[in-house]
């Protein structure tokens, strides 16, 4: 129906139409909304302030049709109409300061659709000017953020340091002007939390984890539940989340993550961008639920999670690679699972994609080299093709190449690389130095030296020198106590230690590793994970407590010998004959009560689990 209105009135027409799309999210309210804007613009031309209005609103609702339904051609529209709306303001106006801020946010947003590095630096330097420009009060603190907001997305383009801690500090004196507690703070919030989660990755500081994850908590608390915006904060502590399970090991924290980003992933009327965001976090907490305990359920949804990630966004978005490489990772564990090698095909394409898609300076690069280097490696065992090798150290070594000194993955590519040249016989002592550096660089406590020590003496046992063995034996010992460690990490260990112990007639030393590994075996199979899953852990350990107890005999304590070997037939009876049920039929009648009984199995595992590590946690 055709409407007869002023200027004036379309522009009011088009903000209401603008606001019943943020409440319905109704695609023709969106589209009717920029015509009108559009008409406004047209019919204005001979009345300047109302001529800007109509523009800086127009540049407004097309930014968010493009969050909504992603054409970029949106984007081009949304920064041409923002900048002509601040050339078109005087100087002095207090409006300016706002339309110089949202020209700043069109113009990040293209940056990260795919437009150039010029878009994010001008995003910044308008920004800048705006917040020292007077502003309306009610305005100044998003102003702060949205500069914040800029600045870390820069920092995560290059690295610098200095963007980092500018963002924080921006970020934080736009939450003190806009209040804590205010309903509009929420984005605030979220921010200043990514960017500490950033700097904490950096720097290791607990305060600063401590702090992202408190104001993450915060965003969500102070926005409309089920609101797109909600969806966003809850995918956010997602991921700060699982920044403080990788430095813990804390599997309540863990299941946190999981069931936040469940929750964001269900909240409908979100755009392909938030959608696919949401889906990336989900996906990657489920993939470490799966390492943490193995049930192949999680890893199966963390693919499925992250393939609509990768399909919502096009190549050009500056999230694609991240989403690649996360797919790739996903699949390749799998595939060491499964041994399927359409997995492993797929996981080094999507690899191979993301590192074509990332700049050369961009930090994250170093990362998708070695998710391509494990996956070429993991193909090279399996086909034994020395050209996989060949790409696998390769990738390696322009990883290790790409990393900082501070880099706190370091010491993993380090110690992968080594892992690689060892397979070449006039490599393996440059992989030893790199190995020992590798551990050299963790710390005592810290979750991942484990797997390093149990590398590093994987090198020292082929083909060792005086000492070698000696030196293997200690790096396992330690991994073995390791209490922060993946419990699979720790078993190997222990029967790593068993094995070269018992070659060299170390009696109790072989004694100790395995019994250490057998009395580890229930954490690994605990009864909250499905059958088939706990069958596929004990697998490989059929005949771990038989070697034991053969250790043990040889070292002269025979009835030591019977307790472990009863202790592990225990663990594999148990898991053979389902002594607690599947409750996936109890589930189809009533899933309440499933729930209820799944519950009490953790709180149970999780008491014993921590009596067998010398807690005294109650029920």
């Amino acid at each position: 129906m055709m409407m007869n209105l002023d200027a004036a009135g379309w522009n009011d027409h088009a903000m209401d139409l603008h606001g019943r799309y943020l409440v319905e999210h109704r695609r023709e309210d969106i589209d009717q909304a920029v015509t009108a804007l559009r008409t406004a613009v047209w019919l204005a031309r001979d009345e300047p302030r109302l001529r800007t209005l109509a523009l800086t609103n127009l540049g407004v609702v097309l930014q968010d049709r493009y969050e909504g339904h992603g054409d970029p051609i949106d984007l081009d529209e949304a920064v041409e109409a923002a900048a002509l709306a601040t050339h078109e303001t005087d100087g002095h106006d207090p409006e300016l300061a706002v339309r110089l801020s949202n020209l700043g946010i069109a113009l990040r947003a293209r940056y990260e659709a795919g437009g150039g590095d010029d878009d994010l630096d001008n995003s910044i330097s308008v920004q800048r000017t705006a917040v020292t420009l007077p502003a309306p009060a009610n305005r100044f603190g998003k102003i702060l953020v949205n500069l914040s907001s800029a600045l870390r997305t820069r920092y995560e383009r290059t690295g610098g340091v200095g963007d980092l801690d500018e963002a924080i500090q921006v970020a934080g004196l736009g939450l003190r002007v806009l209040g804590e507690r205010a309903s509009n703070s929420g984005r605030a919030h979220a921010n200043l939390g990514a960017m500490l989660r950033m700097r904490f990755a950096r720097t290791g500081e607990a305060a600063d984890l401590d702090a992202a994850i408190g104001h993450q908590r915060a965003a969500i608390d102070v926005t409309t539940p089920g609101s797109p915006l909600q969806a966003r904060f809850q995918s956010n502590l997602c991921a700060a989340l699982m920044t403080r399970f990788e430095t813990t090991g804390d599997r309540d924290v863990l299941d946190e993550a999981v069931a936040v980003g469940r929750r964001a992933v269900a909240t409908r009327e979100q755009g392909p961008q938030d959608e696919a965001r949401c889906l990336s976090n989900l996906a990657s907490a489920l993939h470490a639920r799966f390492e943490y305990n193995g049930e192949s359920a999680d890893l199966d949804e963390a693919i499925r999670a992250v393939v609509r990630a990768v399909d919502l966004v096009p190549p050009d978005n500056s999230d694609h690679g991240r989403y690649l490489i996360n797919l790739s990772g996903a699949l390749t564990t799998r595939f060491i699972r499964s041994e399927e090698p359409a997995d492993v095909d797929a996981a080094i394409e999507a690899a191979r994609r993301a590192v074509a898609a990332t700049d050369q300076e961009q930090p994250a690069l170093a990362g998708r080299l070695t998710n391509l280097a494990i996956a070429f490696d993991h193909r090279y065992r399996l086909t034994g093709s020395a050209t996989d090798l060949a790409e696998s150290i390769a990738a390696y070594r322009r990883a290790v190449a790409e990393s900082g000194d501070d880099d706190p993955l370091l010491p993993a590519r380090l110690s992968n690389l080594a892992l690689g040249l060892v397979h070449i016989a006039e490599s393996r002592s440059e992989a030893r130095k790199l190995a020992a550096r590798a551990v050299d660089l963790v710390a005592l406590g810290d979750p991942d030296r484990a797997g390093l020590l149990v590398n590093l003496a994987t090198l020292l046992t082929t083909n060792p020198g005086p000492g070698d063995i000696t030196a293997a034996d200690a790096a396992l010992a330690e991994a073995t106590m390791a209490k922060t460690a993946r419990v699979s990490t720790r078993i190997i260990a222990g029967a790593a230690r068993g094995r070269i112990n018992a070659v060299e007639g170390r009696w109790p030393d072989a004694a100790s590793g395995y019994a250490a590994a057998v009395l580890l075996l229930p954490l690994l199979a605990w009864h909250g994970t499905a059958r088939a899953d706990r069958e596929y852990a004990l697998a490989g350990w059929s005949d771990l407590a038989c070697d034991a107890a053969a250790t043990i005999v040889a070292s002269g304590d025979p009835a030591r010998a019977v307790e472990i070997l009863e202790s592990g037939r225990a663990v594999l009876w148990t898991s053979q004959l389902a002594l607690r049920g599947d409750l996936s039929r109890l589930a189809d009648v009533d899933l309440e009560l499933a729930e209820r009984l799944t519950s009490i199995r953790k709180r149970l595992d999780a008491h014993f689990a921590a009596r067998s590590q010398g807690s005294d946690q109650p029920l």
